[in-house]
């Protein structure tokens, strides 16, 4: 499920479904928490907008780890790891696009004043139009806890 909690308006019932189809022994991967990847990096882009995005504890994405860890009742953690997204960094101009076509559902949220001064910070930003560096993705797997899991014999 690479690429796809984050798209759904309600993940409940397509992770219900997942979690009912993983053969024991099997294994659900998925990403979370996929626009922390613009946030994290260290780059005048990503401090732009991490000033500007809501607080966390009021705009819960929907592939929020916490919010899919407790969708995927039957499943534990079992592994994770980062990923860079190769050819996604993104450069200021395109950010001040989306912001401008209400692309970004986190941006959507904003007040108008809000939305100007986060474009007035993005277009203060050197090299509008060079990408900055590739977001580094977070990707878990989930499977049926240990103590449940039959291991093959021979």
């Amino acid at each position: 499920m690479i690429w796809l909690v984050h798209l759904l308006d309600d993940p409940g019932p397509v992770l219900a479904e997942a979690v009912r189809v993983v053969r024991p022994g099997g294994v659900l991967v998925l990403t979370v928490n996929k626009n922390d990847g613009h946030f994290e990096m260290d780059s005048d882009l990503a401090a732009s907008l991490a000033r500007a995005r809501p607080d966390r504890a009021r705009h819960v994405e929907f592939d929020d780890f916490a919010t899919v860890t407790g969708l995927l009742r039957g499943l534990e953690l079992v592994g994770e790891t980062t990923f860079s997204g190769v050819g996604q960094g993104v450069a200021p101009a395109q950010w001040r696009r989306w912001l401008a076509a209400g692309t970004i559902r986190w941006m959507r949220t904003m007040t108008a004043d809000q939305a100007a001064e986060l474009d007035r910070s993005l277009a203060a930003l050197p090299h509008q139009e060079v990408a900055r560096a590739d977001p580094r993705y977070r990707l878990v797997a989930f499977g049926q806890p240990l103590r449940d899991r039959s291991h093959p014999t021979g």
